[in-house]
């Protein structure tokens, strides 16, 4: 169905706070990662879009369902509102809409891992894959090896290691971090292949907690659960909206990594918070000699992270942003 160039145009700049358009290109910040350079791309002519920051693209149908949160139908049903006037027309060529939304997402995550290996610490020595031996030494060196990791010895996430998102024992995301010094550090699954936003995902955490300490990445999070604190990670320095609504009315503690983009990220989070209304946030930030809590949690023990964190949770107000900025 062709779209009027008008429709696409209106639809974007009411959806899109700052861009800017050059020739028949609508340029935007990403949605679907963190960005400030406009990565995003959507041709006014034909709707099509393209995400250089994530690497996902697709049609416009798609665009508006990423955006709006709905259903592939609801979407076009949605533009075509914007195109007729008789609502009857709104619903027309239902099994072309149908056929559409079935063949939209191609991968499953559940079916991903059939292609993935679990990393065993006690053969891996004895295996013939270097990247076998390579996630070993990753896990170990992390001293994560009470969780469990996967690697991917073929394919799109081949040379990586796979540390997986899971409810109930079934896997619902995961995150693949490059072994090597080749490529992207990290690939997570495109949300035009599995149907799923990293924005939406929150790793796996204990919902008996009344309280949470957010980390940007799952290692973070797996680093604090080990020493009994509950956590959960965003997939970079962001709480997006989805994210804020999954986590509910507990404590929030924001405990992102010791470099700008975590510092930016913190207030960043904080707004979406306050958008929502929810000002029950604390930060936490890790020792200043260390990256990110993986890397007190490899030189530290038990003990002295948890006497660490009890003694340096802060609430986030007027004071602690008087107080960072002095420092």
């Amino acid at each position: 169905m062709d779209i009027p160039s008008e429709v696409i145009r209106d639809y974007l700049e009411s959806k899109f706070d700052t861009f800017k358009v050059a020739h028949q290109e609508f340029l935007a910040n990403s949605f679907l990662a963190e960005d400030y350079k406009m990565h995003l791309s959507v041709n006014l002519s034909t709707g099509l879009w393209q995400d250089f920051k994530s690497g996902d693209n697709g049609n416009f149908f798609h665009l508006i369902s990423y955006l709006e949160g709905i259903p592939l139908d609801r979407a076009r049903a949605f533009i075509m509102s914007k195109m007729f006037d008789t609502p009857e027309k709104l619903f027309q060529n239902i099994s072309e809409i149908k056929k559409e939304q079935k063949s939209l997402y191609s991968n499953n995550i559940g079916d991903e891992f059939k292609n993935f290996k679990e990393v065993d610490l006690k053969n891996s020595k004895n295996s013939i894959h270097l990247s076998e031996k390579l996630a070993s030494n990753f896990v170990r060196e992390r001293k994560l090896h009470r969780c469990k990791f996967y690697v991917s010895l073929s394919g799109q996430y081949i040379n990586r290691i796979i540390i997986p998102y899971t409810k109930n024992k079934k896997p619902y995301y995961f995150q693949a971090r490059n072994l090597t010094s080749f490529g992207m550090k990290y690939l997570n699954p495109k949300a035009s292949e599995y149907g799923i936003k990293s924005s939406d995902i929150l790793y796996p955490f204990n919902k008996d907690k009344n309280y949470i300490i957010v980390t940007e990445g799952p290692l973070d999070s797996m680093s604090l659960q080990i020493n009994g604190f509950n956590s959960t990670c965003t997939q970079g320095s962001n709480l997006s909206a989805n994210q804020i609504k999954q986590l509910g009315d507990r404590k929030i503690i924001l405990s992102y990594d010791n470099d700008e983009a975590g510092k930016k990220g913190i207030v960043k989070s904080r707004t979406n918070c306050l958008y929502k209304n929810m000002d029950n946030l604390y930060v936490l930030h890790p020792p200043e000699k260390y990256k990110d809590w993986n890397e007190f949690h490899v030189d530290s023990n038990e003990s002295n992270i948890s006497d660490y964190i009890t003694a340096n949770i802060k609430k986030i107000d007027f004071e602690y942003f008087l107080t960072s900025k002095l420092s």
